[in-house]
């Protein structure tokens, strides 16, 4: 829980950090929080469709 309040506080500051939000969803899939998670890796994706991280994580977090 304390790495997600760590990337909100990096998100909070550049809110464009594509690797803040995959990072942030990791943690959060990690936490079992899929949907939330999923909702990280859609923003990253929004930013740049090819992050291949984004798209690879997101696919695990669909299950």
């Amino acid at each position: 829980k304390s790495a997600v309040k760590c990337y909100d506080k990096a998100l909070a500051v550049r809110p464009d950090s594509i690797d803040a939000l995959v990072n942030k969803g990791s943690a959060l899939h990690g936490l079992g929080q899929y949907n939330d998670a999923i909702a990280c890796y859609d923003m990253a994706l929004k930013l740049d469709k090819r992050c291949a991280m984004a798209i690879a994580y997101k696919g695990l977090s669909l299950g």
